[in-house]
């Protein structure tokens, strides 16, 4: 494990506890151990490492021609299915049943290909656990994935929950493939192809030559070689638009690169993971 990662690690585990309150880390724990994560500080970078029972429960997959009807030379898909553990109240209880998320994504997506080699217990483990806390114990109010990417967040969220879950990316292609994995699970998702920022108008994204999970609104945080303009709101406006009140926060999850986290009104701030 280098020092960069150990870091991170570490980072990421301070605050958690220091912004969560005790119930919430109490159910990131829960889950952490439900899902085969969670013993001692572990000695090898679990960002990188999949534990053997979740190598042994890694879903079957495989990458596809398009279906018939779709235009000669359109990418090859990713097609697969994963497991999701869901957690009891009472941690005594152990798990209560799991959840299948059904993926078919274009192949070249870096998230989804994560997902199929690691499964859930090697992609991003500890903010996962401490969003899904969250969506459980939180105040009442939507769930606001910024970034998200295909949208396992929000997937997630709208999972476990009966809230209201909102994914914001404004990536076209990554936006439309967590439209088509809303319905393709049968889950109530809103997805928006935006950015939010620390303004409203319009502001040019930079498609990233590393992965398409680090597209950033900064033009610094990763080499890049295209960039395309998009659409930019604050979160307050956001909120104000797509509800529920603004009395009621919403929940986030991370944003790479320069994000929207200081342009939170009192009434809209969220818990943010």
């Amino acid at each position: 494990m280098g020092w960069g990662d150990g870091m991170a690690r570490v980072g990421v585990i301070v605050r958690v506890r220091r912004r969560l309150p005790k119930r919430v880390r109490r159910i990131g724990l829960t889950l952490l151990r439900a899902m085969g994560l969670w013993s001692r500080p572990p000695s090898v970078d679990q960002s990188r490492h999949v534990p053997p029972q979740a190598q042994a429960q890694a879903p079957s997959s495989q990458v596809v021609s398009p279906p018939a009807g779709v235009a000669a030379g359109s990418a090859l898909r990713r097609v697969f299915d994963l497991v999701v553990p869901i957690p009891s109240r009472d941690p005594a209880a152990g798990l209560e049943l799991s959840r299948t998320l059904h993926f078919d994504t274009p192949a070249g997506m870096y998230v989804p290909e994560v997902l199929e080699s690691r499964t859930l217990a090697g992609y991003e483990p500890y903010a996962l656990a401490a969003f899904l806390a969250a969506v459980e114990q939180a105040p009442s109010g939507q769930v606001l994935d910024i970034g998200a990417n295909v949208g396992l967040y929000a997937l997630l969220a709208a999972m476990i929950s009966d809230r209201p879950v909102c994914a914001v990316e404004p990536t076209p292609d990554l936006a439309q493939a967590a439209r088509d994995l809303a319905q393709l699970n049968g889950l109530d998702i809103s997805v928006e192809e935006l950015a939010l920022g620390d303004r409203s108008g319009t502001a040019t994204l930079y498609l990233s030559d590393r992965t398409d999970s680090s597209n950033s609104l900064n033009p610094n945080f990763r080499r890049h070689s295209r960039e395309i303009e998009v659409e930019l709101r604050t979160v307050d406006e956001h909120v104000e638009r797509t509800g529920p009140p603004t009395a009621t926060p919403p929940i986030t999850c991370p944003v790479p690169g320069r994000g929207p986290s200081s342009n939170f009104s009192r009434a809209t701030r969220p818990v943010s993971i």
